[in-house]
Formats: structure tokens, sequence, C-alpha cells
């Protein structure tokens, strides 16, 4: 059985091999294979071993640490890439449509930027909210492909919380320009990040919804971070142009 761990603390790839030579010291490890530009370290285990241990073996090293990622049974545990695997998503991303119309119906208006903004601010909390769910398991798997959280872990557990800072300003429109800037910043990076785990053909779990749902990263991911992008581009330019 193969386990990806996330790294925090190697900078070098001096530290990369001595985490290595430690690890492989342990009898339930057969091989380890640690990449320094992924800052990612992937077991290959005989009999089950604890992280708590495995951070336990590292502590003479300072100030390395371990967090899971992924466990990888040949990939069995994440399901095939079809329409019923993204469903939850699918249905999850209608509801928020839905409300974004019906706070058109109230405020009495039917503008394409208004229903934008209404369908982001939904968005935004809604992902966030289940990011919550779980703060730590989403840090530490989403520290697996974001690459601002490989390079500090703790962006990981602000990141839910920048998500329901942005759903609420766009619900009440505070700062619309700032807000649609901080959006682009925000999604453009950590697409970066899951562009190149897809173009990799890596198989691991998207943490879009949190801990809770079992998806397979995707260009389904990847559309989903472009569509708010333009959105978030298209409301700003017409900020700055009327």
């Amino acid at each position: 059985m193969k386990h990806s761990y996330s790294i925090t603390g190697m900078t070098c790839q001096s530290c990369a091999e001595k985490i290595e030579t430690v690890l492989s010291q342990l009898e339930e490890v057969s091989e380890v294979k640690v990449s320094l530009e992924e800052k990612t370290a992937q077991l290959t285990v005989n009999q089950h071993v604890g992280l708590e241990k495995l951070n336990e073996v590292l502590k003479p090293l300072g100030k390395y640490e371990l967090g899971m990622v992924q466990e990888m049974n040949h990939a069995a545990e994440l399901p095939e890439k079809s329409l019923k695997t993204y469903w939850p998503l699918a249905l999850i991303i209608t509801y928020i449509l839905f409300g974004a119309i019906h706070l058109s119906w109230v405020r009495g208006t039917y503008v394409a930027s208004s229903l934008m903004a209404d369908f982001m601010g939904l968005f935004f909390l809604a992902f966030g909210f289940f990011k919550l769910l779980d703060l730590k398991g989403f840090a530490q798997s989403y520290r697996g492909y974001d690459l601002p959280t490989k390079a500090w872990p703790t962006w990981g557990y602000l990141y839910p919380f920048v998500e329901v800072s942005l759903g609420l300003l766009y619900l009440y429109r505070l700062w619309p320009v700032w807000t649609n800037i901080a959006t682009i910043l925000v999604m453009g990076v950590s697409v970066i990040g899951v562009i190149q785990t897809v173009a990799q053909k890596r198989k691991i779990k998207c943490v879009c919804l949190g801990t809770g749902f079992n998806l397979p990263m995707s260009t389904v991911t990847i559309i989903e971070d472009g569509v708010m992008i333009l959105m978030a581009g298209w409301m700003l330019f017409r900020s700055v142009t009327l």
C-alpha cells in the first residue's frame, strides 16, 4: 500500500535525502520517495504505520513534519471520472444558481453583473463552509497540489476563511473592484496547481468541496476555477469602464 504525505520545513535536496534515509529505516516501510519540488513523500508500506510515529522518527532532525495528503491503494479509493461521480458538485452548483436567481428576484434586478455577484457570493460561502467542516484535513490535502500552500502551509488554513470573506463581500456589494481583483489573484494562483496536477495525470483527491466528498482531480476543477476567474474579470471590466 502506498501513502502520500506533504512535508513542511524541507528547503534543499540534502533535507530530502535525510528524510528518505530516516523513514526507510522503519521496518514497516519498504520504499520511500521524497520530492523536493513538490514537497511530498510517497511511502510504500507492508503494514500500517501512523502519522504520529512517522513524525516522531523525524523529530531528531528538527524542523520537518509530515501531513497526510492521500492514501493510494492502486488508486482504488478514488472513483472513476464520470457524470455520476461529479453529481454532488453539479447539484450544489445548481442550488447556488437558483439561489442567485432568487436573490435577483428579491433585489428586483436581473442585470447580468448582479446575478454573477450573487452567484459568486453564494459559491464562495458554500465552498468555504464545506472546507471548514474539516479544516485540518482540507489544509493537509490542499498542500498536496496547491503551490502557495506548499510554500506556506498556513495558507491552507486561511483559504476557507478567504473564500467566506469574498462571498460576503460579493453579496453585500462591498468594494467590488478590490473584491474582483482579489478573486482573480486567489483563483488564478490556485488553478495553476490544479492544471499541473491534471497535466501530470496524478490521481489525487480534489478538495474543492472539502474532505467530505470523494472527487478525483480533473479538468472539471479547472473549468470551475476558470469560470470564476472569467466572471470576476468581466465584472472588474464593467466596474472600471462604467
